[in-house]
């Protein structure tokens, strides 16, 4: 059974450097961690390092559980930004200009119910995403 670890590459590393230095072959290491062919990373990552020397022999479900507990924790870092409440705005509204529900607003808030005050501040979750948008935070 091979032990994983997680390693966060910085971006603009190169991704043979790092296989090397956990002496596991770069063919092998791209394919755990699902790379592109380019040598170097465009973003940071978190990335998988089988703990023993004999990276070849895959458990397949222990690598899926540890990809999809990465994946909790990447969705677990969502930035929270706050937002104040203006005259006319409406949960429905903040909740679609941030890309979330109004069931989330209200969860993250410990809101009872969907009434909101002028010059309310509340919490709202920012999901990472490709698409840029313009945030003011408080």
């Amino acid at each position: 059974m091979t032990n994983w670890s997680v390693y966060n590459a910085k971006r603009g590393e190169n991704i043979t450097s790092i296989a090397n230095k956990f002496n596991i072959a770069s063919s092998e290491f791209r394919k755990i961690n699902s790379l592109p062919k380019s040598k170097r990373l465009t973003k940071p990552l978190k990335l998988l390092i089988p703990l023993n020397a004999n990276a070849n022999k895959i458990n397949v479900a222990q690598l899926i559980n540890q990809q999809t507990h990465i994946e909790r924790l990447k969705r677990k870092k969502n930035k929270h930004v706050k937002h104040k409440i203006k005259g006319g705005e409406t949960l429905s509204a903040i909740a679609r200009k941030y890309g979330t529900s109004i069931k989330a607003l209200m969860k993250i808030n410990r809101l009872k119910s969907s009434r909101i005050k002028i010059d309310q501040i509340i919490k709202v979750n920012i999901k990472r995403s490709k698409t840029k948008t313009r945030t003011k935070i408080i």
